[in-house]
């Protein structure tokens, strides 16, 4: 399996997660979430208006997730994996909740 994500999700994970562990915790995990997720997925002004499409036309889907799943779509992603169910209502992706079903099912298992 391929799993990658952007810089900008990456950055805001350490900036929430520096809230309650620390910035140091949150730098290092950072930094190991980008090696893992290695090569990272580049947004770019394409996915901006595509973004900003989706963002006018889906209410519950914030700016920032909204360029998230335009970038998802172009790289023809086989799901997005994310507790903001949000993203269930971008009918070109498949939205995956990263419980124990929805991890089971991208494992096949």
């Amino acid at each position: 399996m391929e799993a990658t994500t952007t810089a900008e999700v990456i950055q805001e994970f350490a900036h929430i997660r520096a809230r309650r562990r620390g910035r140091t915790d949150a730098a290092a995990l950072g930094r190991d979430y980008a090696a893992l997720l290695s090569p990272l997925l580049t947004i770019g002004q394409e996915d901006l208006r595509a973004g900003l499409d989706l963002f006018q036309n889906v209410e519950t889907l914030g700016a920032f997730d909204a360029v998230l799943a335009a970038a998802t779509i172009r790289a023809d992603a086989t799901a997005l994996v994310s507790a903001d169910v949000a993203f269930a209502e971008v009918t070109d992706i498949a939205h995956t909740v990263p419980d124990d079903d929805g991890v089971s099912a991208l494992l096949g298992v």
